[in-house]
Parts: C-alpha cells; sequence; structure tokens
C-alpha cells in the first residue's frame, strides 16, 4: 500500500468538494501550480497539498478513486463538452467517516515502437542467427541488437524466452516479484547475479506472455488466501478484489461482527475491517481524530 495513502485520499476529495473544476486543473492545484488559472485558488483548503508528487501521478490517484465511486465526472451548462469533478454519496462518507482507501502510484509507460531497423533484426532472429551474429551482420553493436529484441518483445513479435536462458527469467521475476514497490532498473541489478545484464531484465520485464503467465499462476496459487496484481508496476488490488471491498462499503459498523480490532482484540464489523484499518470506531478514532 503507498504510504499515507489515506491522508492523500482525503486531501484529494476535500478539494473535489470545495472545487468545481476538471481532473488536469484539479491535479495543478493539488500540485501547487502558479498558473494564473489555479493561482487564484491558493487561499482554498488543499492547494499544494500533494507538492512531492508530479501531475501524471496526482492525475492517476483521481482516476483511481473516480474507478472506485468516489469522485463523479459531471457535464458543465456552460459547455457541455466541459466536465468538472464532484463527489459522490460515497465519497462524503469516506470524508465524513475518515475511512481509509487504498491508492497506487501509476506509472504511465511510453510507447515502444517497432520499426524497420528492428523488423531486420527480427528477420535475422527469425532466421536462426544468434545475437552476436546478427550484431556481426548488421555491424551494430550488441547492446543496439538488444535494444531492437526489447521493442520486439514489448510488441509481441517474439518472447524473451526464445533468447534469455529459462534460469535467467526465473531470477529477474523472482526479484521483482520480492520487491514491495515498482523496482528499478538498478535496483533489480543490484540484487541479481553480476552476470545478468540491464539487456536481459528489460527484456524480461517487457515480455507480456511471461507476465500474463506468471500472474495466472499466482492467481491459481493464492485462491482464497489473498490477493496480489500487477497494475502499474505497482502493488494494488484486482478489480475483482475491489468490487468484494466494495461490497462491505455500505454496511453498516455492525454487520457481520466476524473480526476483531488489530488494537484493542474488540469484535468489528466486515466493514471497519475492510474501511477502517481493522481497528474498531473507537480505536479508528484515536488514531486519525487525533485532538
Amino acid at each position: 500500500m503507498l504510504k499515507d495513502s489515506d491522508k492523500i485520499v482525503w486531501i484529494i476529495l476535500n478539494a473535489v468538494k470545495s472545487l468545481k473544476v476538471g481532473k488536469y486543473k484539479l491535479a495543478e492545484f493539488l500540485k501547487g501550480s502558479k498558473a494564473k488559472d489555479i493561482a487564484h485558488f491558493s487561499s482554498q483548503q488543499g492547494y499544494g497539498g500533494l507538492l512531492w508528487y508530479d501531475i501524471p501521478t496526482i492525475m492517476g490517484f483521481i482516476e483511481q478513486l473516480e474507478q472506485m465511486g468516489f469522485i463523479n465526472r459531471i457535464r458543465t451548462t456552460i459547455d457541455n463538452y466541459y466536465s468538472v469533478l464532484e463527489l459522490t454519496e460515497a465519497g462524503e462518507k469516506v470524508l465524513n467517516e475518515k475511512i481509509n482507501i487504498e491508492l497506487q502510484i501509476i506509472k504511465k509507460e511510453k510507447s515502444v515502437v517497432v520499426g524497420v531497423s528492428e523488423k531486420a533484426t527480427f528477420d535475422l532472429f527469425r532466421a536462426g542467427k544468434t545475437i552476436e551474429e546478427i550484431s556481426k551482420e548488421r555491424g551494430l553493436v550488441i547492446s543496439t541488437i538488444y535494444d531492437h529484441l526489447y521493442r520486439l518483445v514489448a510488441n509481441n513479435y517474439l518472447s524473451s524466452s526464445e533468447f534469455i536462458p529459462e534460469n535467467i527469467i526465473k531470477q529477474v521475476l523472482d526479484a521483482k516479484a520480492k520487491s514491495l514497490n515498482t523496482p528499478r532498473l538498478k535496483d533489480l541489478k543490484e540484487i541479481l547475479p553480476e552476470e545478468i545484464t540491464y539487456n536481459e531484465i528489460k527484456c524480461v520485464l517487457a515480455d507480456k506472455n511471461i507476465q500474463n503467465i506468471e500472474r495466472e499462476e499466482t492467481e491459481n496459487e493464492d485462491e482464497g488466501d489473498g490477493f496480489w496484481e500487477e497494475g502499474y508496476f505497482a502493488e494494488t488490488m484486482s478489480s475483482a478484489d475491489m468490487k468484494e471491498k466494495m461490497r462491505t462499503f455500505h454496511m453498516k459498523h455492525d454487520e457481520e461482527m466476524d473480526y476483531n480490532c488489530k488494537k484493542c482484540n474488540k469484535k468489528i464489523s466486515a466493514h471497519n475491517k475492510d474501511w477502517h484499518n481493522s481497528m474498531c470506531d473507537n480505536c479508528f478514532d484515536k488514531k486519525f481524530y487525533k485532538k
């Protein structure tokens, strides 16, 4: 879970409640933009509240809250093509009850293009040439050929398993799975054996076929035990798990009293387990409503 995720949610929802702006302007407001059309909101609570995040990341947070049903997009009467954000009833509930919501940091990927040079490498590879032979025949350094292969893998022309040994693929995927947050290439390189190259790591991580197989195996192994899904290189909930969690969102605090508070061990409801950080109302208020 993203550190201080709940506070980020409350900052965003408070801003949505007080402003009537679209997604991008809301992100600029939360970033503390000095732009003229944003600066006049600077006296409003929440201005610059997410200063330490960049605009795409903030927009990712907003989109997640919209997908969860806590924010709604409405058309303005001035221009039917311009929309502003407003809180839903569920969003109001999150604010009023200080409900704990999990967010992820979304990292948008740049498109990986396959051009003429990559296709020339692909033709030689399909003809049975090794990476070294392709490098020599094309007069290009090996790292360039690997870059071509990376682009081919990312676009499903090839699988990394066709040119990277199975034991290396396994080590890369194991290292990635052990990382709680999105690992950088440098982070993975440091914990992997020295002989595994950056090029090999990149190609394995780009392989959608391997990632899909890995995810299916994980889901089968963990059936009934928990959840893990890769979204945009971050730990998050799957849509199915979020749907199940939303089942308890509108429950009362005395329904399905089948759980225990993690602080005082008092019996708690399914709602408290899912939305109040597994705490009873008293312990939750002490943590989040400090005087």
